[in-house]
C-alpha cells in the first residue's frame, strides 16, 4: 500500500481498537442483561419458606425478576418478610413471596412466572395494615400495577375454601405441649429478640382504635437480643386482638401463670411480638437455640 495510507491507518489504530472495545462491551452488558435462567434445587432445612409449598415446588428458577441470581442472596432476602408470615396477615402470602422470590421451575418455560395482579392485591390489602402498625408501607419492588392479569401466564390467587371460624393467627403456638420446631427456629433466628416470661396481667387493647394488643410481662430469662431483666413489667405489642391468641384467651379469667417462649422484633423502644407459645421443653428448647449458631 501507499505510504501515505499506511500512516492514515496507523492513525486510525487506536480509534478502531477503541471501537472495537466499545463493541465487545455493549455485547457483554446486553448479554448479562438477558443471561439464561437456570433451575437449582432448593432444601426443606434451609428453605422452609418455599420448600414444598405446593408439589413440585422442590427446584426454583433464578435469575428472579429482581435479579437475584444465587440461593444464597434470595435466602438473605427473604429473611425479613419471616415476621410478617407469621403474623398470619394473609394465608396466600408466602405463596406471592415465593413467585417473586423463588420463582418455581417450570421446564417449558425460559423466564421465571410472575404472580398474577389478584395475588398481589389480595395479599397487599390484607398484609399492609399489619405493616403500618409497624411503621412500613408496601414495598414499591412489589407494586401490583405491574403484573399481569389473571387470564396471563402468571401465579394466579389460590381458591379459598368457604370462610369458617377463624384460625388463630400463626404469631401464637396451639395450646397444647406440642412445639412446630421448624416454625418456632425460624422465628427465633429471624427475630431480634428471644425471652422466657410470663404475663402480668391481662392483655389490653391499644387506645387509638387498631386492631392491636399490649401485653405487660415478667421476664424470666433472655435467650437472645438487647433486652433487660428488671422487676418492671415489660411491655409488648401483639399486632392483633388477643382473644385470638388460644394460649392467652384460654386462660378462663385468670392471668396466664405458665411461661412462655416470646419471639419478636425492635423497632426504637417498641417491642413487637412475631411469635409466642407455652414455654416448651428444655431438649426442645436447645434444638430451636443451636440451629442459629
Amino acid at each position: 500500500p501507499h505510504l501515505g495510507t499506511f500512516h492514515r491507518d496507523a492513525n486510525m489504530a487506536p480509534l478502531l481498537k477503541a471501537l472495537c472495545f466499545l463493541t465487545l462491551f455493549h455485547l457483554c452488558e446486553s448479554y448479562s442483561s438477558y443471561r439464561a435462567v437456570k433451575c437449582f434445587e432448593i432444601s426443606r432445612e434451609k428453605d422452609l419458606m418455599c420448600a414444598n409449598l405446593t408439589r413440585g415446588y422442590n427446584k426454583i428458577m433464578l435469575p428472579n425478576a429482581l435479579g437475584h441470581d444465587n440461593l444464597a442472596e434470595v435466602r438473605t432476602q427473604l429473611v425479613p418478610w419471616a415476621p410478617l408470615v407469621g403474623s398470619g396477615c394473609s394465608p396466600h402470602l408466602k405463596v406471592f413471596l415465593c413467585s417473586v422470590f423463588m420463582p418455581v421451575c417450570v421446564q417449558q418455560i425460559s423466564y421465571p412466572v410472575p404472580p398474577c395482579h389478584s395475588l398481589c392485591t389480595s395479599v397487599r390489602d390484607s398484609c399492609e395494615p399489619v405493616m403500618k402498625i409497624h411503621n412500613y408501607s408496601w414495598p414499591a419492588m412489589f407494586d401490583c400495577s405491574k403484573y399481569l392479569k389473571d387470564d396471563m401466564m402468571c401465579v394466579p390467587l389460590p381458591e379459598t375454601p368457604n370462610p369458617t371460624t377463624p384460625s388463630t393467627p400463626s404469631v401464637c403456638g396451639g395450646d397444647d405441649d406440642k412445639v412446630n420446631e421448624d416454625e418456632a427456629r425460624i422465628k427465633y433466628c429471624n427475630g431480634n429478640f428471644a425471652i422466657k416470661a410470663r404475663l402480668q396481667e391481662h392483655p389490653k387493647r391499644a387506645p387509638k382504635g387498631n386492631n392491636l394488643t399490649v401485653l405487660k410481662v415478667k421476664v424470666l430469662k433472655v435467650l437472645k437480643g438487647d433486652v433487660t431483666k428488671s422487676r418492671k413489667p415489660l411491655r409488648l405489642r401483639l399486632p392483633f386482638d388477643a382473644n385470638s391468641c388460644d394460649i392467652i384467651s384460654k386462660a378462663n379469667g385468670k392471668i396466664m401463670k405458665k411461661p412462655l417462649l416470646i419471639i419478636g422484633s425492635k423497632k426504637g423502644k417498641r417491642l413487637n411480638i412475631s411469635f409466642l407459645l407455652k414455654w416448651p421443653k428444655k431438649k426442645a428448647t436447645r434444638r430451636i437455640k443451636l440451629t442459629c449458631r
